[in-house]
């Protein structure tokens, strides 16, 4: 891979000026801009990975001048999510709706999607799947008495008896919440999203030149990224911090979508 050694071998549309807007960003501008920088990396390596073709990212930018089109604009205007209408990514996906909020009502939806997924994925599903049978079967069977499961990997249903006072309840819910917390096998961080952070980190410009350069295979070291980010901490602090926040995000932003959905639906807490 070629390696990038000054500041003058980075690309004409790259400009840090172009960022600064993100510092006055909240959770939901963040969500939408970084889902879009996921999404282009996830399908430039899964085109990598598949094996079904033999081109790389470059080679299909070339072939599909409407993607091309949508990132060229993407760098012209990096903060503008808003007007994506097209096959790389599309504004709608990228709003937070009161769905999105982490407590909210379960809907017949989430049960019948569900019901829907187990039965096409019943090896995998395992449990999940026969609970339903169980269900329509109800032959006094005692695996009616235990917890329904997980509905669409994202959460556990509870059941809230509203007779109770609101002490109770946030007691109870608080005792819940921490036994269904130590059951989980993948553990989430506890804190807030620090997103008023990000910006300073220069993590939307850092994503965008680490897309160019899974593009082109040309490799730039993080000291060229800091300085063109401006970085605010010398040192090695720009190697630990940024490269590994980015790739957490790039991974999952449920709990980034989840606190913007909080945001923007306060009255629904």
């Amino acid at each position: 891979m070629v390696r990038i050694t000054s500041e003058q071998e980075l690309p004409d549309w790259y400009d840090v000026s172009k960022y600064h807007a993100c510092e006055s960003f909240g959770a939901a501008e963040w969500y939408a801009c970084l889902l879009i920088r996921k999404d282009i990396l996830q399908f430039a390596k899964w085109l990598d990975n598949s094996g079904l073709s033999p081109l790389n990212f470059s080679e299909f930018l070339n072939k599909k001048e409407q993607c091309a089109h949508e990132l060229d604009r993407l760098r012209e205007a990096p903060l503008d999510w808003e007007s994506g209408k097209g096959w790389f990514w599309h504004s709608e996906n990228c709003r937070v709706r009161a769905s999105d909020m982490p407590v909210r009502d379960l809907l017949l939806d989430d049960i019948a999607f569900q019901l829907s997924y187990d039965r096409e994925n019943k090896k995998e599903a395992g449990f999940q799947a026969e609970r339903w049978q169980k269900v329509i079967n109800d032959d006094g069977d005692s695996d009616l008495f235990i917890p329904i499961g997980n509905i669409e990997d994202t959460g556990e249903p509870i059941l809230v008896d509203l007779r109770a006072n609101d002490s109770v309840l946030i007691t109870s819910f608080t005792a819940w919440l921490r036994a269904a917390r130590q059951k989980q096998s993948d553990k989430i961080s506890r804190e807030r999203p620090a997103y008023k952070s990000w910006a300073s980190y220069g993590l939307l410009p850092y994503l965008d030149l680490k897309i160019w350069s899974y593009e082109t295979k040309i490799h730039i070291p993080h000291e060229v990224i800091a300085r063109e980010v401006k970085y605010c901490k010398g040192g090695d602090s720009f190697r630990k911090t940024v490269p590994k926040l980015a790739s957490l995000l790039m991974h999952s932003l449920d709990e980034l979508k989840a606190l913007a959905a909080s945001e923007i639906y306060p009255e629904k807490l």
